[in-house]
């Protein structure tokens, strides 16, 4: 949970970087209409002296120049438009994932304390460093001594074969002392 609410955080970044570079091509484009009414307001006194000129073939050249600039000024206009509400829908994505970061924060912080309250409430033998757990690290511990002394890692340590005969080795063994003490308690009662 923890790393989805770090994921919106790096969503809500990044939604921010978009956010800046469409405010960035808005201003540029608003930088440039500046710039083209400029020009124009430039071009018409051009035109007025040309035409005072009588120079008909100059003030048509500067009037086409000033249409190419009307029209390339209301391109840039609608790039503005279009940027600045791209920025706004982002700026509402923004707020709406913070909404859902606040609320998945509220959901951890609601699960912690469950977590805790739980802990608080569990009995000492049960918690991680009850005596249950205490006991069962060392039975854990006492087992991996025992295959390291012994080189077995989980396998039986012998065969079933070799269980076997370990299994009749130890019936004869059981068998010959019993003899062995049937044999001196006659001889105490011959005795």
């Amino acid at each position: 949970m923890k790393e989805a609410v770090r994921e919106v955080d790096r969503a809500i970044q990044d939604i921010r970087g978009e956010q800046g570079k469409a405010l960035q091509r808005a201003k540029q484009a608003t930088n440039q209409v500046e710039s083209y009414q400029a020009k124009l307001t430039d071009l018409n006194e051009k035109i007025d002296f040309a035409v005072g000129q009588g120079r008909d073939d100059l003030a048509k050249a500067a009037i086409g120049r000033q249409v190419d600039f009307e029209a390339q000024i209301k391109v840039l206009i609608e790039a503005a438009a279009d940027a600045e509400t791209e920025q706004a829908k982002l700026a509402e994505y923004v707020v709406a994932l913070q909404a859902r970061k606040r609320d998945m924060e509220t959901e951890l912080k609601a699960i912690a304390a469950a977590k805790a309250e739980a802990e608080a409430l569990m009995p000492d033998v049960l918690k991680k460093d009850g005596p249950v757990a205490r006991a069962d690290n060392a039975a854990e511990a006492f087992k991996r001594a025992m295959e390291s002394a012994s080189h077995i890692s989980g396998a039986k340590s012998a065969s079933h074969e070799d269980a076997a005969k370990l299994d009749e080795l130890e019936q004869m063994s059981h068998a010959e002392m019993i003899e062995r003490r049937l044999q001196a308690a006659k001889l105490r009662k011959s005795a």
